[in-house]
């Protein structure tokens, strides 16, 4: 009951119910009109009309030279992807044949297969505006050379859950392929729609490239904490830090503080790591600037920077007695300890000389946790001793990241919370991702897309289309010649 009343309660199923009523109420309305209105429930709703072809004339109309020359410049940048897409997927075919990668593999977009449902709704407004620019295209290509559209209208499309509108144009297409219409005005409409996607793409690209900068003023991308190690697992601040705290900045003493933004390649290991002005050493407590999403509080914490090692084994808990080795990187992976006579699978039960106890907490976590170790020993169940070297490579906190958060840099960021950025982002993404695919599968020579008009058209001018058509009768003829003597 309480999942249905949250259903009812949902906007997009109101703003969806009152949709779908409207469509219903449009149908009965236009009942006698026919295909004024194509409905596929719950998926798609068409309203066919010339009421947006008056608008397509006008813009056509508006510098009808300046639109000549902008489609006719598109015929030469889209017939340029016609050759590169086959250039594309030619090599990326003998790559899947001679070198077989996932990254050769060209897969289709299929909600809950190939892309989960949540990331799927970030294609559906970006897909609209694209199929939308695209139709328009082919209708202004059109009337800027005399041909009328026979009919446009608006659409809705979702999963009973609608979620975009767009428009789209049907353009006469038998009138085009006649003789009124010359090659040049048929090679503008069939490249048209290509043209603009290329130039979404390009200002798609363009908008991921500068998102940093234009976000800058308003978020940053901090690091969130997913997890603390307590010290019997090697932490250093358990008690310090709290589950889903967002580091925002980090300063040493009494200076300023260095604000952390991925966005800009200021991470949290680029300031543990000395490469910032910074300085951190093993046993320095540093002030950390802390923001929780939750208390919505923002607070400074002391924090200790415990030593990184490495001992060039990987081990993991076996039972709670023992731990056992899983991996001993060798020479080449830069591995200190590949000849002490351990080997994988060999099952640890003391740490110098103390018995492991992960209930009590004398663990190897625990013992890692002593500052300034050059070595130590491990004791195997056959009460072997290996001595192990022991290299310290960095400092430590203890911590295990939740991901990237959008940290608000003012009250009116905050006011938007940090999901829409991400949502900018996303739908930027894709605008680039699904216009920059579609002007390339698009112009590929094959019967369903335009790129094969393109190409036709373009044949038929170097060939000569009379001719063409002249040998093309004549080998008919001849068949038919043929069939009849026999």
């Amino acid at each position: 009951m309480e999942l249905l009343i949250d259903l009812l309660l949902n906007p997009w199923f109101i703003i969806s119910f009152l949709f779908w009523g409207i469509v219903g109420i449009a149908v009965y309305i236009l009942r006698n009109k026919k295909d004024a209105v194509y409905v596929f429930f719950p998926l798609l709703a068409m309203f066919k009309t010339k009421k947006l072809n008056n608008i397509i004339r006008r813009i056509s109309r508006k510098v009808p030279r300046f639109w000549r020359i902008f489609w006719t410049i598109g015929i030469f940048i889209s017939f340029s992807f016609t050759i590169y897409a086959l250039w594309f997927f030619f090599v990326n075919f003998i790559e899947l044949i001679f070198r077989p990668q996932i990254t050769n593999v060209v897969t289709p977009l299929i909600p809950g297969v190939t892309i989960d449902l949540p990331s799927f709704s970030y294609l559906i407004l970006p897909l609209l505006f694209i199929m939308t620019t695209h139709e328009l295209a082919h209708g202004i290509s059109a009337n800027v050379d005399g041909l009328e559209v026979k009919s446009s209208g608006i659409l809705g499309a979702g999963v009973f859950f609608i979620i975009g509108f767009g428009a789209f144009v049907e353009v006469d297409e038998r009138k085009l392929r006649s003789s009124k219409f010359k090659r040049s005005t048929r090679l503008r409409v069939a490249t048209s729609g290509t043209f603009v996607n290329a130039i979404t793409a390009a200002i798609g690209l363009l908008l991921l490239i500068s998102f940093p900068y234009m976000i800058a003023p308003h978020y940053t991308r901090a690091y969130q904490i997913d997890n603390i190690l307590i010290a019997r697992d090697g932490g250093f601040n358990d008690g310090n830090l709290t589950r889903g705290d967002v580091i925002v900045g980090i300063k040493e003493g009494e200076g300023s503080y260095v604000y952390i933004d991925y966005n800009f390649g200021i991470s949290l290991d680029m300031i543990l790591s000395n490469k910032t002005g910074i300085s951190c050493s093993v046993g320095d407590v540093l002030t950390f600037l802390t923001y929780n999403p939750v208390s919505d509080i923002q607070q400074e914490k002391n924090i200790t920077l415990g030593p990184r090692y490495y001992y060039g084994l990987e081990l993991e808990q076996y039972n709670e007695s023992a731990i056992i080795v899983t991996k001993i990187h060798n020479e080449a992976e830069g591995g200190n300890n590949y000849n002490t006579g351990l080997e994988v699978g060999s099952i640890i039960t003391k740490i110098n000389g103390t018995n492991i106890n992960h209930t009590s907490g004398e663990t190897l976590g625990m013992f890692l946790t002593n500052f300034n170790l050059k070595e130590f020993n491990l004791t195997d169940s056959d009460d072997v001793i290996h001595p192990l070297n022991i290299s310290t490579t960095g400092v430590y906190i203890g911590i295990a990241p939740k991901g990237l958060y959008w940290m608000h840099a003012n009250d009116f960021a905050k006011l938007f919370t940090p999901a829409w950025p991400e949502f900018l982002y996303r739908t930027v993404f894709w605008l680039f991702a699904i216009s920059f695919s579609i002007t390339l599968f698009n112009m590929l020579p094959l019967p369903i897309f335009d790129g094969d008009r393109a190409v036709k058209e373009i044949i038929n001018g170097i060939v000569g289309e009379g001719n063409y058509d002249l040998r093309k009768k004549k080998k008919k003829n001849s068949i038919t010649q043929r069939m009849i003597k026999n």
